[in-house]
């Protein structure tokens, strides 16, 4: 029996549907438009241009662009030419935490030493929010500090290699309890204070003059469960 021609057909293949995160993509668009504006702006583009940078290279946005774009190295090569990939990142976290006065007055150098001191003292990387630092004190040792602006760049990085060194002495294991009342100190600009959790008794080594401020800190701080 001849074979007619509509049974002959094959089903059509239906093609993949191709699903766009649009508020992302958007995000994306936004956020290299601003990249742009700001790396034709030689004297006053500096922090919108890293700032951009960073929500980039933090949520991956470039991946958007996936026609040309499938690393954070193929965005930097053709968008930000001349600056490598651990730099640019450099540059960015310190446009994230600070506010440009900052920048201008301390140096790219020493606001990214602060920010390994920080994250040292705290056990994770500083907040979303701006970085005060009128607020920062740098442990010199012996309960001894400086302020910020009095401490040099050599001050902040041997206090940050004495808090790692620390650090790698006591338990890998940061009780959830104390890893939560360092990170909330810290984010206020106290991450010099000392925390510890011994026989279920929760310690602070805190200067007299920080007693009103930490006070303040804790009494906001929710706790962990557990």
């Amino acid at each position: 029996m001849p074979t007619t021609k509509a049974a002959s057909r094959t089903p059509t293949q239906k093609k993949p549907t191709i699903i766009i995160d649009r508020k992302r993509l958007a995000r994306y668009q936004a956020e290299l438009a601003r990249l742009r504006r700001a790396r034709a702006d030689e004297t006053e583009g500096w922090d919108d241009l890293y700032e951009a940078l960073d929500r980039i290279l933090a949520d991956e946005l470039f991946v958007m662009d996936e026609r040309r774009f499938r690393s954070a190295r193929q965005f930097l090569h053709e968008e930000m030419p001349g600056i490598d990939e651990r730099t640019a990142r450099q540059y960015a976290r310190v446009a994230r935490c600070f506010d440009p006065t900052d920048e201008q007055a301390h140096g790219i150098i020493k606001l990214d030493a602060l920010i390994e001191y920080l994250t040292a003292a705290s056990g994770a990387p500083p907040g979303p929010a701006k970085i005060n630092l009128d607020k920062q004190r740098i442990t010199v040792g012996d309960g001894q500090w400086v302020k910020f602006a009095e401490a040099s760049r050599e001050t902040i990085r041997r206090a940050t290699r004495l808090l790692k060194a620390t650090s790698e002495q006591q338990p890998k294991k940061m009780s959830p309890l104390v890893k939560a009342v360092k990170k909330a100190l810290t984010a206020a600009g106290a991450g010099t204070v000392g925390v510890s959790l011994t026989r279920g008794q929760l310690l602070l080594s805190i200067a007299p003059s920080q007693l009103n401020s930490v006070g303040r800190i804790l009494a906001k701080l929710e706790l962990p469960a557990g």
